[in-house]
């Protein structure tokens, strides 16, 4: 989130216990995070991290680096963070190199639990330690169980949530990721009371567990 504030507003209009995690650098962060506090939206940081294509694939402005030696770290997520406030929550956006790497991510979220907060796992690779780390600092956290539009195809988008439901029920609770896309809204307004039919849809901090 960060870049319409238009879609913003429907996505908020859904009324569904939705969180919307913002981009540090996004243009129209700070009108989107408007609509988040006027409609009483949960607000996450979707934070920069490298992926393993870096450089060819670029995470953006304040991206954390595997590079990155641990002060630059410290200084890039305190940036992140000040750059969405209200944030109560982190999840990446991409990451693929960067949750691989248990050192960085222990001194990311020994300061997230510092701060009282926690971590949502993208899992943008098989690889990640991103679980094992916040495990290991009592962070709570949880992991993503469904990408509900990585095929932008509108049939997919609505196969995705109803497997999103699915999940929930025979697990107990699932964490569904999608982006805001004119796909994904539609596919949610149309499958919106059919949903509140089979589950409880509630705000992120709600399904993360200090044991994983």
């Amino acid at each position: 989130m960060g870049y319409d504030p238009a879609m913003a507003e429907a996505l908020a209009e859904l009324d569904c216990g939705i969180t919307f995690s913002v981009l540090p650098a996004a243009p129209h962060r700070e009108a989107v995070l408007r609509v988040a506090r006027e409609r009483g939206v949960q607000i996450m940081l979707h934070l920069p991290m490298e992926p393993v294509e870096y450089p060819h694939r670029d995470p953006g402005p304040g991206a954390l680096l595997d590079a990155m030696i641990p002060m630059a770290l410290d200084q890039a997520l305190s940036a992140g963070l000040a750059a969405v406030p209200g944030a109560v929550g982190v999840n990446n956006h991409m990451g693929s190199r960067l949750t691989t790497r248990p050192a960085h991510l222990y001194r990311i979220m020994s300061a997230l639990r510092k701060r009282g907060m926690f971590f949502i796992d993208s899992e943008t690779t098989a690889e990640s330690r991103c679980g094992s780390v916040a495990r290991l600092l009592a962070l709570p956290f949880a992991g993503r169980d469904i990408f509900l539009d990585h095929d932008p195809d509108p049939a997919s988008i609505r196969s995705q949530a109803l497997l999103a439901v699915r999940t929930a029920q025979s697990m107990g609770e699932a964490v569904a990721i999608g982006h805001p896309h004119p796909a994904t809204l539609a596919a949610l307004r149309d499958l919106m009371v059919w949903i509140r039919e089979r589950v409880d849809l509630v705000p992120a901090a709600m399904v993360v567990h200090a044991d994983g």
